[in-house]
């Protein structure tokens, strides 16, 4: 169908108001109704109506969009605010970059300064140290150079058990020798006063060790300690010694003894040096070995003093046995000598010293008038405790203490050894001595048979001048018989 073209409506006129207003609506209403078909006026209502719906989606639609641009206004509100915000902070965080990249900047300019001086630094040090090691390697060969001149020296504190052990046994065999060789002597040796002249001359016997000329318990008791004296006394010069570098080092040795007691430091390490230096000449095959030499002067002096008082054919066995003792003492002696305290023989402090009794013997024989305890015995102050204190209270009691005669009139035939390096003087090991009443039984019977000896030569004296003048023989027999019985008490007590 084709549309035809709509009339025109004749507007309304004008000043009519709202009335004429609507009466010019239905009056083109009704031209057009009159003048149209029906089609196009479904079809124009039908448009109307989708207009309409089409109106209010859309105005929904900006209802929704402007209540959305409303969100989104108010959004970017806020955002540009936050933006504000967020831009003084990054401004700020700018701000505090720069500031840390200046100060790092500076850091960096100083590390690298830094850095430069500490090169320089480390290159001194790095020299500095070599030069150090240097010095170091240089002092340490020269220290191990003058360490090897000298040797170490052991403490004496951790060694006094080997220490006693030793010196004691060094005086086992002195008196082992000494009662196999003077404990029983022939009788006609023993008998023989003159014999016996040559060992009163040495100053450990000389006019303080009686020597009776029985074989009484007592003399051989004497005999036997004056040997020993002898021997230690002849030890005690030659053996006995801080250092054996020379055959005859007296000199020496008393400078080292005297230096013990003013230094005791610079006396070790002297002494430490000396044995080092002599460890050189310590082959015993060695004649030119100081050791030796000592040795065979020790067996040669006491030789020159007991040999013969001892059988011929006993004296070679005797000189060996002495050599051997000799050599052991040596031996032990030289671990002495490696202690760090100067270690020293004493003959002169009684108190220091046990009485010698015979063997197998720990109290005073029946002879021995002497038994009270010394009340004003002083043992040599040492620096030991009151383990020490109880040590020397259990020896007293297998060797009692010298009496007060004891400590007049004993007369000490073996040192005491002790520390001369401590201030207290540290006693190390006892010496022996005979009692007063050892020695006062021996001068009695020495008394007795020297009165008798002197009554003989009065009696033989009186006899040859009788025979002189009575040039008969029934005077001569006479006067044989009489001499021979007044001699049998004197031959008795022999």
């Amino acid at each position: 169908m084709t549309a035809r073209a709509p009339r025109s409506m004749t507007p309304p006129s004008p000043g009519h108001g709202k009335a004429a207003k609507a009466a010019h609506i239905i009056k083109a209403a009704k031209e057009l109704l009159v003048d149209a078909e029906i089609d196009d006026y479904v079809a124009l209502v039908d448009e109307n109506t989708t207009l309409r719906t089409e109106n209010d989606t859309l105005e929904k639609d900006v209802e929704r969009r402007d209540r959305r641009i409303s969100v989104l206004l108010q959004k970017t509100d806020e955002t540009e605010e936050h933006a504000t915000v967020l831009n003084a902070q990054l401004k700020d965080m700018r701000d505090h970059i720069a500031g840390l990249s200046r100060k790092l900047s500076e850091a960096t300019e100083k590390l690298q300064s830094n850095n430069k001086e500490m090169a320089g630094k480390e290159a001194a040090w790095t020299k500095g140290v070599a030069t150090l090691k240097a010095s170091l390697e240089s002092e340490r060969r020269e220290h191990q150079q003058l360490k090897s001149f000298s040797i170490e020296l052991m403490p004496v504190a951790k060694n006094q058990r080997e220490i006693s052990s030793r010196l004691n046994k060094i005086f086992a065999s002195a008196r082992s020798l000494a009662e196999a060789y003077f404990g029983d002597i022939p009788h006609q040796i023993r008998s023989n006063a003159a014999l016996w002249d040559k060992i009163k001359e040495h100053r450990a016997v000389d006019k303080v060790i009686p020597l009776p000329l029985s074989d009484s318990p007592a003399a051989n008791q004497m005999r036997t300690a004056a040997f020993l004296a002898v021997l230690a006394h002849e030890m005690d010069g030659h053996i006995f010694q801080p250092t054996y570098l020379l055959p005859d080092n007296a000199g020496l040795n008393i400078f080292i003894n005297n230096l013990a007691d003013d230094d005791s430091e610079s006396e070790a390490h002297l002494r430490s040096v000396i044995l080092r230096l002599t460890e050189s000449l310590s082959d015993e095959t060695n004649a030119g070995n100081p050791a030796v030499g000592r040795i065979s002067t020790v067996v040669a002096n006491v030789c020159k003093y007991v040999l013969h008082l001892i059988p011929e054919k006993s004296r070679s066995g005797f000189k060996d046995r002495l050599k051997t003792l000799c050599t052991e003492a040596c031996e032990q002696w030289k671990f002495i000598q490696r202690l760090d305290g100067n270690i020293d023989a004493d003959f002169d402090d009684a108190a220091e010293a046990r009485p010698l009794y015979p063997p197998n013997t720990t109290s005073p024989p029946p002879s021995d008038p002497n038994t009270n305890q010394h009340p004003n015995a002083k043992p040599r102050p040492n620096g030991n405790n009151t383990n020490q204190s109880s040590n020397n209270h259990k020896r007293s009691n297998s060797n009692p203490t010298p009496t007060t005669t004891d400590l007049t009139d004993a007369v000490v035939i073996w040192p005491a050894f002790y520390n001369q390096s401590t201030h207290a003087l540290e006693t190390l090991v006892q010496g022996y001595l005979l009692t007063a009443g050892q020695v006062a039984v021996a001068k009695a019977e020495e008394k007795a048979q020297s009165t008798g000896q002197r009554r003989a030569q009065r009696q033989q004296t009186r006899s040859s001048r009788a025979l002189s003048m009575s040039g008969g023989v029934a005077g001569i027999s006479w006067l044989r018989e009489r001499d021979a019985g007044q001699s049998k008490p004197s031959d008795k007590g022999k």
